[in-house]
């Protein structure tokens, strides 16, 4: 490869490396990584060119014992090139020294499954590189490469590995998950497929087994969409918990154990003392679609309690029937502030005399 239009260097997975970066003061030519049997460990190749790359592939070579007679092989390594997303502001209240960047710009976030992609001029690509490290794996000292192409022209980067002498369990003893974490379809970001559609649940399916070989056992259930609420002519509520149901046998059976649902009630703005139904409540007629939104219906209100003691009363009896009940916790309140404290408890109280099990 030629290294006067290329360049390629590892990076801290810690650090960000944005399209514009230059290596830091604490990268390698070379990368070394630890990790136990039956851990994920990452590693972050950059590439730069300083002429457009139509097609950039990165692959890594089986890993070779010290002693030459074990090995961990290619296929333990997933390769995913990383994207870039607009961001077009910083967060609100988020001190200038505690942000990595000022917006807008592009952003590395997403991990891309795609098997190459082209990389501008003068722009970087981070590749980030996860092994797994067999159970069975011969403790010690591993060598390998890491290869890049960049439209045929090829770079061997030296790669090391020590394996530690020790196993991490299967089972995980602490409760550990992702509260940013959301299925809703409107929330994904590439909706190429039709929402609730096979293809939508193939997307979670993957979107699961990610998190639990990132050892998480603990799920939100952001009802958003998953339970789907209807109103008959009486005045009455109907609650379809289909897709709950069908997100949480799939959890179970990946081996999450437990599960959080989301708040009934939020507020409007931040310092905002009064509590309202949450924004995602949605009233939806026989075809689906959406009639009406009760976030405009502040708590406590006699509408605020019909509406809440129809869902918890529904809840409470679905999570008994599928016996769930001792493995789901209710968020009352999102981040409660002083003000809310007395407000809360009342909250929680109403819950606790509607559902006392939960």
């Amino acid at each position: 490869m030629n290294s006067n239009k290329y360049q390629t260097w590892f990076e801290n997975p810690l650090i960000k490396v944005f399209q514009d970066d230059m290596p830091s003061s604490a990268s390698k030519k070379e990368a070394t990584i630890s990790a136990a049997k039956n851990e994920y460990e990452p590693l972050q190749l950059v590439f730069r060119s300083n002429e457009p790359v139509e097609k950039l592939k990165v692959k890594v070579t089986d890993l070779v014992h010290e002693s030459g007679k074990n090995k961990i092989k290619s296929t333990n390594w997933k390769v995913n090139y990383v994207g870039y997303v607009p961001i077009k502001a910083n967060t609100v209240g988020i001190p200038h020294e505690e942000t990595i960047r000022k917006a807008p710009g592009y952003f590395p976030d997403p991990l891309l499954e795609e098997e190459s992609v082209s990389v501008e001029r003068d722009s970087n690509q981070p590749v980030w590189l996860t092994l797994y490290v067999p159970k069975h794996a011969k403790s010690g000292i591993y060598r390998g490469k890491v290869v890049v192409s960049a439209d045929g022209e090829e770079q061997s980067l030296p790669l090391k590995v020590r394996v530690w002498d020790f196993t991490l369990n299967d089972e995980s003893h602490i409760l550990f998950g992702h509260l940013g974490v959301t299925f809703a379809p409107w929330r994904i970001p590439f909706p190429e497929f039709i929402p609730w559609s096979e293809e939508h649940w193939e997307y979670i399916d993957r979107l699961l087994n990610n998190m639990v070989e990132h050892r998480t056992n603990y799920l939100l259930l952001d009802d958003e969409e998953l339970v789907q609420i209807y109103e008959d002519d009486n005045g009455e509520y109907r609650f379809d918990f289909s897709r709950w149901d069908r997100i949480v046998q799939l959890a179970l059976n990946k081996g999450i154990k437990e599960f959080q649902g989301g708040a009934l009630t939020t507020r409007k703005s931040w310092n905002d003392k009064q509590f309202y139904l949450a924004s995602w409540i949605k009233i939806l007629n026989k075809k689906g679609k959406v009639i009406k939104k009760l976030d405009d219906v502040p708590w406590p209100s006699e509408k605020a309690n019909k509406f809440l003691r129809a869902y918890i009363t529904a809840l409470y009896v679905h999570l008994k029937e599928k016996g769930l009940l001792d493995k789901y916790a209710f968020r009352v309140f999102d981040e409660p502030l002083d003000i809310h404290i007395e407000d809360y408890r009342r909250l929680a109280h109403f819950y606790k005399t509607i559902a006392p099990g939960l």
